[in-house]
C-alpha cells in the first residue's frame, strides 16, 4: 500500500503543480519522500526476515523479488517527484496538453 501511495502522492503533486498550487504540491512531494523512506525501511526489514530461512526458498525468492520491485517503483516515483520539485523551483510553465498527459501517466 505504501508503494501505491507514492504513486497517488505523485499524482496529487502534479495536479497541484498544474493548478498553480505550489504549497499543496510541495506538501505532497514531502509526504511522498517520507513514504519512500518508509518503503526502504520495510524492504530492509522484510529482507532481514527472509534471511532467517523460515520459508521455503521459492517463497523467499518470490517475496524478495516482489519487495524489491515495489521499492524500485517507489524510487522511480520519488525521482519523478524530484523533477516536479525542480520545475516548481524554476517557475516552469508547461503547456496544458502536456500536463494532461503527465497526469494521466501518473494515475495509479
Amino acid at each position: 500500500m505504501k508503494a501505491i501511495n507514492t504513486v497517488s502522492g505523485l499524482e496529487k503533486a502534479i495536479t497541484a503543480f498544474s493548478e498553480g498550487k505550489t504549497k499543496e504540491a510541495s506538501e505532497a512531494i514531502e509526504t511522498l519522500f517520507a513514504e519512500e523512506e518508509e518503503i526502504d525501511e520495510l524492504r530492509r526489514a522484510v529482507f532481514a526476515e527472509l534471511s532467517k530461512g523460515d520459508l521455503p526458498s521459492e517463497y523467499r525468492e518470490d517475496l524478495k523479488s516482489l519487495v524489491g520491485r515495489l521499492d524500485r517503483m517507489a524510487d522511480y516515483v520519488k525521482d519523478a517527484a524530484r523533477n516536479v520539485k525542480i520545475l516548481m523551483e524554476v517557475n516552469a510553465t508547461i503547456p496544458e496538453e502536456i500536463l494532461g498527459v503527465i497526469i494521466k501517466i501518473a494515475r495509479p
